[in-house]
């Protein structure tokens, strides 16, 4: 994913008269509609996919073998790409889409942010943490669902707290809002704004963060974002 990372950044430099490995023109010409498919719906550059989805340019490339799949999605208007590996035959795309829908609003506002901001002074985003939230680093991982699902993650999110129901291909209709209210306690922020049922954070002896509940039902932790188990 690295490498595929740093291929892109290549391509979002290579712009204007610029030369690094190819021309700026000859990689323009690929990114460009060169082949469509009788039936409109798959069309080709030179090596590379291109669509258009809400009136924004994708440019990518897929891989395939038994067993594997990837996918490279890059938004090069705004310089965004998403990459996604996986050792299980799904549709790598859907992912990417998923996760530039994800990202995407961010990193605009941050690069807006500092286009605005040139002073180099620190600037706090719109949708950044609130001072008078919690400390949300105890509370992120992964918690089990079963036997009603099968895993959730606590996420930070737009300067708050989300749980994110896993697996899916659209993690920003799989989101649940968490609002603060005190101590360990949270609360489902509805799709209307307004507060919906409390979702409580269980701690070990030791003050760990081992589980938490809503309507009843318990999810233990299964890990912490960096999958150590508890």
């Amino acid at each position: 994913s690295e490498d595929l990372a740093r291929f892109a950044s290549w391509q979002f430099r290579l712009t204007g008269d610029r030369e690094e490995v190819l021309h700026a023109h000859t990689l323009d010409e690929m990114h460009r509609v060169h082949y469509v498919d009788p039936s409109f719906n798959t069309f080709w550059g030179l090596g590379f996919s291109v669509r258009r989805s809400d009136g924004e340019t994708f440019v990518g490339h897929g891989g395939s073998c038994p067993g594997f799949r990837s996918q490279l999605q890059m938004q090069t208007d705004d310089k965004i790409a998403t990459v996604f590996m996986a050792n299980a035959m799904v549709s790598a795309g859907t992912y990417t889409s998923g996760l530039y829908e994800l990202v995407a609003d961010a990193i605009k506002s941050a690069a807006a942010d500092g286009e605005n901001h040139g002073d180099g002074q620190e600037t706090e985003l719109a949708f950044g943490p609130s001072h008078d939230e919690p400390d949300l680093t105890p509370y992120l991982g992964t918690y089990s669902a079963q036997p009603w699902g099968s895993e959730s993650a606590a996420v930070r999110w737009k300067g708050g707290l989300a749980l994110l129901s896993l697996p899916t291909g659209d993690p920003t209709q799989a989101l649940t809002r968490l609002g603060h209210d005190e101590g360990d306690v949270f609360y489902v922020i509805r799709s209307d704004g307004e507060r919906g049922h409390d979702v409580i954070f269980h701690r070990s002896a030791a003050g760990d963060v081992e589980s938490y509940s809503q309507h009843g039902n318990h999810s233990p932790r299964i890990a912490d974002p960096a999958g150590r188990a508890p």
